[in-house]
This record gives structure tokens, sequence and C-alpha cells, in this order.
């Protein structure tokens, strides 16, 4: 479970998933997996809520899903199409595809996504700021933002920068140093703090 219930409003459920997935022969014999579409949505949620879009070895694994399943973004956008909110459903995978195609060369796929969950400004910058190798931890919490319901978004900054009691038992400090509201503190706010002017120059990119 998040340590942040808020950030569920940024991604809708996909419904069905279970029901939609395949199985694969493997030596150890057949084994379930996600489906085509839905795979891509869970790895470029992931990417994007979880790692901020930075780390080459996430994307290369999108990439190849991507090249080895030429139809895997029609697919993704069909099961979309039976959440309740399709745009956010898309975005994350939108901001791959114009990641990919900058970092990698790759020609975006002919598929309505990018048109249907188009970037901010702010997205566009992260991309740009990020194929110059200039990343910050603070990306997912500021790309996190960004998809969520303007509603959600206090509930979200409050549940980063003030957890939970049950979350701050499980923090554990660097250097074996005990854990709790203090150490939290250091490391998310001196996180957020730095992504300021990160946030600012990915604005500027962004224009």
């Amino acid at each position: 479970m998040t340590p942040k219930p808020a950030r569920a409003a940024a991604f809708p459920r996909l419904p069905g998933i279970f029901e939609r997935r395949v199985r694969i022969a493997t030596r150890a014999g057949e084994i379930p997996v996600l489906s085509i579409g839905d795979d891509l949505l869970y790895l470029s949620a992931h990417f994007y809520f979880h790692h901020g879009g930075a780390g080459i070895r996430w994307l290369l694994d999108i990439d190849r899903l991507l090249e080895s399943n030429p139809n895997a973004c029609e697919a993704a956008e069909r099961v979309a199409e039976g959440t309740t909110d399709p745009i956010r459903a898309l975005r994350p995978l939108s901001f791959v595809l114009a990641l990919r195609a900058a970092a990698l060369g790759r020609q975006p796929p002919s598929v309505r996504i990018p048109a249907r969950a188009p970037l901010t400004r702010i997205e566009r910058g992260a991309i740009r700021r990020l194929v110059e190798g200039d990343a910050t931890p603070a990306m997912r919490f500021l790309l996190s933002l960004v998809a969520l319901p303007a509603s959600s978004r206090g509930a979200f900054l409050r549940q980063t920068l003030l957890p939970s009691a049950k979350v701050l038992t499980d923090v554990r400090a660097p250097q074996g140093r005990s854990g709790g509201l203090g150490s939290h503190l250091a490391t998310h706010v001196g996180d957020v703090t730095k992504g300021a002017g990160w946030l600012v120059r990915a604005w500027r990119s962004g224009s």
C-alpha cells in the first residue's frame, strides 16, 4: 500500500485486469502474466510515478515491449477506455512515448494517445531536462502533482511531508541512525527543496 493514499487519484484502477491475463509457457510450466495493454500501462505508470521518468533501464524495458509488440499502444488505449478516467490512465504512457522518442530516437507510434493526453509544460520540460542528464529525486513527487486532480494535491503534499505514524515507524535513516519524523523531513523536505530549482528549469525548458 502506498504511504501516500492521495496519489491513487492520479491513476485509475484497471477493471478486468485479472480476466485479461494471458498464460505463457516456461520451463517450469505455464504462468499467468498481464495482457500487453495492461502491462504497458502498468510499466508506464510505475516509471512515471515511482521513478519520475529517470532510469534508462526502466525506459529500455518499455522500449523492448513496444518493439516486440507493435500493437501494444492500441491495446493499452482499449484498456484505458474501460477505466473511469481514460485520460489519466494514458498520461504516463504519453510521457513515456515522448521521452522514448527524445532519448532513444524512436519514432512515436501512430496512435491517438499523445493527442488525447497532451503533455503539460512541466512534463515537456522534464523530458528535456532528463535527456540532458538533469534529474532530481523530487521528480516523482512533481510529476505526481501534475497528474493529480487539483482537489487531491493538498492531501498529497500533506501526506508527503507529514506522513502517518505507521509510515514514520517504517522509516529507516541512513547510516544506521534511528528513523522517525526528523529523518523523514530531512529526506523529503530536502528533496522537495532541491526540486524547486529543477522545477524552474523544467518550466523554462517546456516553453
